[in-house]
């Protein structure tokens, strides 16, 4: 028999390695005590020599194989956490990774890794946990792929940044700019719609880390946008403008160009600085 263990996320680590080993227990997933109770149940309808030797089995595996909470720390940072979950699922980046796949770990991720499409941190971040929980593989090769996802993380966001001019709570940018990203395939490598301005936001940098660019293919996507933005930020300005087709005296030009430079302003704000001081006077 297997005593409810002190470290819950075990339980669901037990299940699993049942699964992988073609037992498969009725139960739901949502309810501990009913998993517990049925692996119970199974390990007591087995021969009585071999029930002591399954449990150990069981019990053995789970402390060599589920990692420490602390040292899931780093799925704290929303980002981090957001590149590993579209990095690991195998629909989009992961499963290009031939590198990783082929020469480190035999790899049985997309078997295991949570068939669902998570719209906040807390649910990539749990199903992140989930994911190397149900695992059955030795902790030091989860260790390995962490280090190999936070290495590749770190290469993609130390990357010169295209978008610095984009704030989160701006909506219209960021409807755009993930637009954007469609038109020009970089975002391809995402398999989920953003459903509100956060996750946007986020998924613009994700889709940009993700992207298999070289040097020369940033720096001229760099350019591309910041042009493409400087014209947008340029219509926004003038919207709420009129344009004034007029003449004045050439002295009167001068004298405007002067009081430019004197105060360091542009025409257009020399004149609204006049016309506002004029109109208020003629106010009182």
């Amino acid at each position: 028999m297997i005593e409810p263990p002190k470290n819950i996320r075990l339980i669901y680590y037990y299940h699993n390695h049942l699964k992988s080993k073609n037992i498969h227990l009725n139960v739901n997933l949502s309810n501990k005590g009913q998993i517990l109770n049925e692996i119970n149940n199974y390990i007591c309808s087995i021969p009585k020599e071999t029930q002591k030797i399954i449990s150990e089995d069981i019990k053995n595996n789970g402390q060599l194989n589920i990692i420490g909470i602390e040292k899931l720390a780093w799925l704290n940072n929303e980002k981090l956490c957001c590149y590993a979950w579209n990095f690991l699922n195998p629909s989009t980046a992961f499963q290009q990774q031939q590198t990783f796949t082929n020469t480190a770990f035999p790899i049985n991720y997309c078997q295991v890794l949570p068939k669902s499409t998570p719209i906040s941190h807390d649910e990539r971040y749990y199903l992140l946990i989930d994911f190397f929980d149900a695992w059955n593989a030795n902790a030091d090769i989860k260790f390995g792929l962490m280090e190999f996802i936070k290495n590749e993380y770190k290469t993609a966001s130390e990357r010169k940044d295209p978008f610095k001019w984009l704030t989160e709570d701006d909506s219209t940018l960021c409807d755009w700019t993930w637009e954007y990203l469609s038109k020009s395939k970089i975002n391809t490598r995402i398999d989920s719609t953003p459903i509100n301005n956060k996750e946007k936001y986020l998924y613009i940098y994700i889709a940009f880390y993700l992207w298999l660019a070289n040097e020369k293919e940033v720096e001229l996507f760099s350019i591309k946008i910041s042009k493409a933005i400087s014209q947008i930020k340029f219509r926004r300005k003038i919207k709420e403008k009129k344009a004034i087709n007029t003449y004045v005296n050439k002295d009167i030009k001068i004298k405007l160009d002067r009081l430019c430079k004197a105060q360091n302003k542009k025409i257009n704000e020399i004149l609204e600085q006049l016309i506002t001081s004029e109109y208020e006077k003629n106010k009182k």
